[in-house]
């Protein structure tokens, strides 16, 4: 049903192409713009850009929350921006590309959030109780709790943004192309890991150790959304992915540079990480399965018919 919906408003190829380069020039230019101010006077003072990480504010001598803000700018920048092409390029109710729903399910989104925000902390475990000394506490209230207030108002644009480009409007503009579930849901996914490529996570552990990581979890919101006909369930996962993430663990190397609880001294990654990502990521789905009370798995490989 939800892929349906994307056979609405005006589909026409030069839409989509428009709407693309609009959304780069809006977020890698305007959406850029006090980011690169910040760091042109960070330099100007004194500062330098770490070549490792250019997301590390700290090292331009501005404040990491600061930096967090100036980083998660564009992606709300991208948000509005895509929600006017939508509307005016193609015609389109905005709720259309979102659900079925009649309204948003909230419901739906906290029991995905949840769900997927209890996988990280258990994962977690394991490395805040081993008291090896790769991890040390670093809790200092009023950094932290700023963290909590700048993540809460603008992380939910950053992941609402990336859910809505991906899963939401590529995704149903790959069904206008193709008919298909499958290939949509595949080709989002790829893009959605290759939209990381440049995090500096990847260019520490390797393209092929890091990027598996980022198109399971594509494939898992994917699939969440199609079998889910919404996006609720994947935004709900996605701002708690990056909600704990950002509040629980920073490192040397991680791309949200935050005045987290835990700080990882000796970050690593192997093919393990992997595993345990795609075992996760199975076992959410099977969860939500249950939960959502999921049935047709087959639909995932049938065509779009168009009613």
């Amino acid at each position: 049903m939800y892929l349906q919906q994307a056979f609405r408003g005006n589909n026409k190829f030069s839409r989509y192409f428009i709407t693309t380069i609009i959304l780069i020039l809006s977020t890698q230019i305007l959406g850029a713009l006090p980011a690169l101010a910040a760091m042109l006077y960070g330099v100007m003072s004194g500062g330098t850009v770490n070549p490792n990480n250019p997301s590390d504010f700290a090292s331009l001598g501005i404040d990491q929350n600061l930096g967090l803000a100036l980083m998660l700018i564009p992606f709300a920048v991208g948000f509005f921006t895509l929600l006017v092409c939508i509307r005016k390029l193609h015609s389109k109710k905005i709720m259309d590309v979102i659900t079925t729903r009649p309204k948003f399910d909230f419901s739906r989104a906290a029991k995905g959030g949840l769900l997927w925000g209890a996988f990280i902390i258990i994962s977690a475990l394991p490395s805040i109780l081993a008291n090896d000394g790769s991890v040390t506490f670093n809790f200092d209230p009023v950094p932290f709790f700023t963290l909590c207030i700048v993540c809460l108002l603008l992380l939910p644009l950053q992941t609402s943004f990336e859910e809505l480009v991906f899963r939401g409007y590529y995704m149903q503009g790959f069904a206008v192309t193709t008919n298909t579930r499958w290939a949509p849901l595949l080709v989002t996914s790829i893009a959605f890991g290759l939209l990381h490529s440049m995090n500096p996570e990847v260019k520490e552990f390797g393209f092929w150790m890091a990027m598996p990581s980022y198109v399971f979890m594509g494939l898992i919101m994917g699939i969440a959304v199609v079998m889910d006909n919404g996006l609720e369930i994947a935004l709900g996962m996605h701002f708690s992915n990056n909600f704990i993430s950002a509040l629980l663990f920073t490192s040397p190397v991680s791309a949200l540079q935050t005045p987290a609880l835990f700080t990882d001294n000796d970050p690593s990654m192997s093919y393990s990480d992997n595993i345990i990502m795609l075992i996760t990521g199975i076992a959410f789905i099977l969860l939500c399965s249950k939960i959502f009370k999921w049935k047709d798995w087959k639909k995932i490989f049938k065509p779009v018919v168009v009613k």
